[in-house]
């Protein structure tokens, strides 16, 4: 970690011809691949325990990704939700692809870094009170369209991060009769939570940087599951909730429908 000074061309227009705001000069760091914004990293400790949140995460959250495209090389061989959630091992190339080009980012837009700003509760009188908007009612975060910023709102610093708070293998969805029980609600703790918005937020931006158009067709654990193949992998919740499922080591999910192999048609089970 370090602190760096940028010029002022670092700084972009955004959508509807609004600027990006500029920091104090001070409060810009690094971590890791990231760049760290508006977070008071330039504050003593004390005083800036998002930013401490923020680069005590990161290393741990590249670690998850690791274990994450580990388990996708199993594909249908793994314990933690592959099949359920994409059905084929046709999936892999395309989910290695990209959870690689996360742990590694490229340059995203204008040769940036990804950057995660920091959204405080008492922003109205700094120059990032434009971008409060984003974070209204109960927003963790928001990818920036046409940018590398990943808006961090205060929710985000109020949510669990696994393997500090509470131990892996809980919040893990519960399987009777080949469904799963407790799936409805975008806001369950296997999904809802540091890692898993992280990782819904740099999947924002990988796909916003490229020709794919992402989609959030379903945020139900098995309404996700009962997507077809090739629907699957263009959910962003799909993703989350396979990498969630890694990171928490849970192992009980339902078993895919047999006709849900072929990508191109949906199974009895299966819908688009």
């Amino acid at each position: 970690m370090k602190l760096i000074h940028l010029p002022a061309c670092f700084f972009f227009s955004i959508a509807f011809s609004r600027r990006i705001p500029t920091p104090r000069f001070t409060d810009i760091i690094e971590s890791g691949t990231y760049t760290i914004i508006n977070c008071d990293a330039d504050l003593p400790p004390r005083f800036y325990p998002d930013a401490s949140k923020v680069i005590a995460f990161l290393p741990r959250f590249k670690s998850s990704l690791l274990l994450l495209l580990a388990d996708i090389q199993l594909g249908t061989a793994s314990h933690h939700g592959y099949e359920a959630l994409f059905k084929t091992n046709d999936s892999r190339a395309a989910l290695s692809a990209t959870i690689a080009g996360i742990i590694t980012p490229s340059p995203l837009i204008n040769n940036q870094r990804p950057t995660l700003v920091c959204i405080h509760d008492t922003e109205q009188q700094t120059p990032f009170q434009s971008l409060i908007e984003y974070c209204d009612g109960q927003e963790s975060l928001y990818a920036i369209p046409g940018s590398s910023w990943i808006i961090l709102c205060p929710t985000f610093f109020t949510l669990r991060s696994r393997g500090l708070d509470f131990p892996i293998g809980i919040d893990c969805p519960t399987v009777a009769d080949n469904k799963i029980v407790d799936s409805i609600g975008v806001r369950l703790p296997l999904i809802f939570n540091m890692y898993s918005q992280l990782l819904y937020g740099m999947l924002q931006l990988h796909w916003k940087a490229t020709t794919t158009v992402p989609t959030d067709i379903q945020n139900d654990l098995q309404e996700m599951v009962d997507l077809n193949a090739t629907t699957s992998l263009s959910n962003i919740p799909n993703w989350v909730a396979y990498g969630a499922s890694v990171e928490a080591s849970c192992n009980g999910w339902p078993r895919a429908p047999v006709a849900a192999a072929d990508s191109g048609h949906d199974g009895d089970e299966l819908r688009h």
